[in-house]
């Protein structure tokens, strides 16, 4: 693709650094096509990345599922305690790293970016430990929220198994930001297109044919993320992204203050929404068994439609950051607004599929009659919960870019337990709208949040965020 020249006469391309030296006196430039078309080549394999990697965990509910109902409610009881209680921390504390490398690999100073991951490695390991410890106990915390002791018991050796994964997982979400701040989003794909497939393997290898039953699931699992984490190693060594590794430093374990500073609100960001939807999962259990299917089935259209402006919000804090670490406000602006009419592209064409469709998606996910009814009622509101939740996972990625984490965190806790689920209770409960009610309230909370966050995203300084990056690289 055809871009500015580099002051260097060096020829630019998506994956070398914006600006590579501090002597350099040139503005990096670009314009509204190149940006938009970097941002489309850039969303396609994060997408991808994404829809594989859940679907590695996923598998094991289809795996088991046909075993009996205990193993199934044991296994989806495990399952959301992973994501829950551990993958959506490791992965919120990781985000810290798409303003870190990001805007260290814009700036030219690639060993920066195999030091912030370094650091961050370094943070995620230790703070993976009181979650093993929860996981190897849970058995006991389960016995008293599930009502069928063997239930819980499954459920617990479901945890203790896929303790053995966590190091693998911390690994791979740091590697994958690793190559993504680099522009080598295929690494990742690559990786998961070879071990998804195998994975799915080694669920019926172990859990039939080999007859291992349910601890065949978790022990797969472990097996194909270990695999991951080492195949994305090799992919470094022998394949690219290796530039940007300046070998184990002792400076990793040091400086842990910025890093911080980025990783606790950027799982503030990503944990917020996901804690709110579990609260009125448990609060829909109280209007009946009807109800509550039709809540999970929601919630989980609602996380797999998330995959879609999920990748498009990390293309945008990618470039945005790149940009803001080679100090060109112009250019992240260019990729602000790109990456905002993308958000409004994508959610125009996701709320056209859910409502083209909606007198079909009921009957793909259940054929009970009440539930199929119960989520056409709810599905006008739950579209425009898509149409909002598409264009706020753009504000957060624009956030993350610019390196304001702190505030996205602050007006996601706002939004959700300040304005959104007082409201949702309120009128589920006290208006008796029941389920309607509770995606009305968060609804209103994740608008709350979206308004803010893209108020402030236009009204604040970004030449601002670009001393403090070139502040933050130096002393780095």
């Amino acid at each position: 693709m055809a871009s500015p020249p580099c002051p260097h006469g060096i020829e630019e391309t998506e994956t070398t650094p914006l600006l590579r030296t501090r002597s350099t006196t040139s503005e990096p430039v670009s314009s509204w096509g190149r940006e938009a078309k970097i941002m489309a080549l850039w969303s396609a394999p994060l997408m991808l990345t994404q829809l594989l990697q859940r679907s590695i965990t996923f598998a094991s509910v289809f795996a088991v599922g046909r075993i009996g109902k205990v193993e199934l409610g044991a296994v989806s009881v495990a399952t959301l305690t992973t994501s829950m209680i551990g993958n959506t921390a490791i992965q919120g504390l990781a985000n810290g790293l798409d303003t870190l490398t990001a805007q260290a690999y814009g700036s030219g100073q690639r060993h920066l970016v195999g030091l912030h991951t370094q650091r961050m490695v370094c943070f995620l390991l230790p703070c993976s430990i009181p979650l093993m410890v929860m996981w190897w106990n849970a058995e006991q915390a389960l016995g008293y929220i599930l009502p069928d002791h063997r239930t819980a018991e499954l459920a617990g050796e479901y945890l203790r198994v896929m303790i053995l994964r966590v190091p693998a997982f911390v690994l791979f979400e740091c590697g994958k930001r690793f190559f993504q701040a680099q522009g080598i989003f295929y690494a990742s794909t690559h990786v998961l297109v070879a071990t998804a497939p195998l994975n799915a393997l080694l669920m019926w290898l172990l859990v039939w044919h080999l007859g291992w039953g349910f601890i065949g699931a978790p022990v797969a699992i472990v097996i194909t993320e270990n695999l991951m984490a080492l195949l994305l190693l090799l992919y470094a060594w022998l394949i690219d992204g290796s530039q940007c590794w300046g070998g184990f430093d002792r400076k990793a374990l040091t400086n842990w203050g910025p890093m911080i500073r980025f990783a606790v609100p950027s799982m503030i960001m990503q944990c917020a929404e996901f804690a709110a939807e579990e609260a009125i999962t448990i609060g829909t259990a109280q209007f009946g068994t009807s109800q509550l299917a039709a809540q999970s089935a929601l919630v989980t259209i609602a996380q797999m439609i998330y995959i879609v402006p999920l990748g498009a919000s990390t293309a945008a804090s990618l470039r945005v950051a790149n940009w803001i670490g080679a100090e060109s406000v112009d250019g992240a602006r260019i990729a602000a607004r790109v990456a905002v009419q993308l958000g409004l592209a994508l959610s125009l064409l996701i709320a056209v599929l859910l409502v083209s469709f909606r007198l079909y998606i009921p009957h793909l996910i259940t054929e009970d009659a009440e539930v199929s009814d119960m989520l056409l009622r709810v599905m006008p509101i739950f579209v425009a919960f898509q149409l909002v939740d598409t264009m706020t996972s753009l504000s957060h990625g624009l956030l993350r870019g610019l390196g304001w984490q702190s505030v996205g965190g602050y007006m996601n806790l706002f939004g959700y337990y300040v304005v959104g689920l007082p409201i949702s209770f309120a009128v589920a409960f006290g208006l008796g709208w029941q389920i309607y009610g509770m995606w009305v309230g968060l609804t209103i909370g994740l608008v709350t949040v979206c308004a803010t966050e893209f108020w402030w995203i236009y009204r604040n300084d970004w030449n601002g965020a670009v001393s403090k990056a070139a502040l933050r690289n130096k002393s780095s």
